[in-house]
């Protein structure tokens, strides 16, 4: 080799190593930034389940309490009914004419 040309070949396997460091750092970053990301949404993920399991628990729980609930007002219902019947439709009626004002009243108030 004549000696011009040694120098540049030391220069250029200079910059060979020093692209090879820089492209080894990047994918070492790379790597750990995506381990990271990973774990991240891993941990969140998780996280999101448990939230999903709790509020779906409670709302088998309120669903069944309400359910009962509702049987219960039923029943006694049926049972007051049964037992005071012209009562009964005094109620409904009073309820009915009850209701019946207050749409008169939100029609009227309109025009």
């Amino acid at each position: 080799m004549t000696k011009k040309k040694e120098p540049l070949i030391q220069t250029a396997t200079k910059i060979t190593k020093k692209a090879d460091q820089l492209l080894k750092k990047g994918t070492d970053t790379y790597k750990d930034a995506s381990k990271n990301a990973t774990i991240k949404y891993n941990t969140a993920k998780e996280a999101v389940a448990t939230q999903y399991d709790d509020v779906k628990q409670k709302v088998a729980e309120v669903t069944e309490a309400t359910k009962t609930k509702t049987k219960e007002v039923r029943t006694n219902t049926q049972a007051y009914v049964k037992k005071n019947p012209e009562k009964s439709i005094g109620i409904a009626a009073g309820i009915g004419a009850l209701v019946g004002a207050v749409i008169a009243l939100i029609f009227t108030r309109r025009k």
